[in-house]
């Protein structure tokens, strides 16, 4: 049995080292934040008489990839579908009047950023990052009911596009074993925020926002989930899927089930004429969300 080799995180630099010849968007968030993570690294992970080697590197490394990930996050979020795209980084520094270099694992490190990343259905194909859409931007649907359901009070239409791509693509989220929709517009029964794509949890009252954490994995799954949806009822609709960021969460039941999944529905259980309607509400109120990827168009 062959035994993988473990990858050094922490390596000398040569001078020649600090510039490459052309300067890519990785290099230069790698030059944008390297200042601060020097600065926090003497004064909370390591302190300027520590004897720096593979080992106390290895030993802090959680502290060190969490230190470059909330740095990326800061100072680098346009840069990051670029950054997505590499394995390897390489972060210098000086210690002691040495050049040294993190070498890290990108997939790695975007395991330690902390977003909130949901997958949106939207009728434009020219947003970009930052681009916002606000929920006044949304006055009407824009798919058609082939698409993805206009009203659910009946069930899912389980031969709608976006269901049967979400079954298809969403295996997080329970894949076959659930459904998949479009939220709606304000006034009519929005759950979240327009074109987010939802979950409704089979033979269960609770619905949930398709959404990650990791960057990495949601530029992925939204990728995808395009492909899945082209020659589709959805095409020929100027649709495009974006990976976008929420907004911060006013949920009126927010909770975390697991590290990719986020919100859940409850159902106001109401009386009326001797017998009970379900009645959804709100997971939390999205005034608004930014485009961190895509589009991805849906031909």
């Amino acid at each position: 049995m062959k035994i993988a080799k473990k990858t050094s995180l922490l390596v000398m630099a040569l001078s020649i080292f600090t510039r490459a010849a052309t300067c890519t968007p990785l290099d230069e968030c790698m030059e944008k934040i390297s200042q601060s993570v020097e600065n926090t690294l003497y004064s909370e992970i390591f302190n300027s008489s520590t004897q720096l080697n593979e080992e106390i590197a290895q030993k802090n490394k959680s502290k060190i990839l969490a230190l470059i990930a909330k740095n990326v996050l800061q100072s680098c979020q346009a840069e990051l579908p670029e950054i997505a795209e590499t394995q390897r980084a390489n972060l210098l520094f000086v210690h002691d009047g040495q050049n040294y270099a993190f070498n890290f694992s990108i997939p790695e490190m975007f395991e330690y950023l902390d977003m909130r990343l949901g997958i949106m259905v939207y009728n434009k194909r020219t947003k970009s990052y930052p681009d916002v859409i606000k929920l006044s931007d949304i006055p009407k649907l824009y798919w058609s009911n082939e698409c993805s359901d206009h009203a659910i009070w009946d069930g899912l239409n389980n031969n709608a596009a976006i269901n049967v791509a979400g079954q298809r693509v969403f295996s997080q989220y329970g894949g076959g074993d659930n459904e998949f929709f479009l939220d709606f517009e304000e006034g009519n029964n929005r759950r979240a925020f327009p074109g987010l794509v939802l979950m409704d949890k089979t033979r269960s009252s609770n619905e949930y926002i398709v959404s990650y954490t990791n960057f990495i994995t949601g530029k992925q799954v939204a990728e995808q989930f395009a492909e899945a949806l082209q020659n589709s009822y959805c095409a020929n609709q100027s649709l495009a899927v974006y990976l976008v960021e929420l907004g911060p969460a006013s949920a009126r039941s927010w909770y975390s089930e697991n590290k990719d999944k986020v919100a859940t529905f409850s159902y106001a259980v109401a009386g009326a004429l001797g017998f009970l309607t379900m009645i959804p509400t709100q997971i939390e109120d999205i005034q608004q969300v930014k485009i961190m990827a895509g589009p991805y168009n849906i031909n």
